[in-house]
């Protein structure tokens, strides 16, 4: 559950980037608050587009040169950390 809770912890900085939106562009705000909220923004950003790149390769090289990935062999018997191993 933690590793669930961990994967979703990026999709909160989009919430609080709009959330605290208003606070962000105000010059008078604290210089903290509008630090965490650009970082908060930047991060999202990375994560969306490394998330992209991740799903995008995985479904342009799903029967070719990363097929070998698979959790399980062509059989669907024994896995390949199985085989590997021996």
């Amino acid at each position: 559950m933690f590793w669930v809770g961990a994967a979703g912890v990026p999709l909160m900085f989009p919430v609080a980037a709009m959330y605290f939106w208003s606070e962000a562009r105000d010059p008078t705000a604290s210089k903290v608050i509008r630090g965490y909220i650009f970082k908060g923004a930047a991060l999202f950003v990375i994560y969306t587009v490394v998330l992209i790149a991740w799903f995008t390769t995985f479904q342009v090289f799903k029967n070719g040169a990363l097929s070998g990935f698979s959790v399980l062999d062509e059989n669907k018997t024994t896995s390949v950390l199985s085989t590997l191993a021996n």
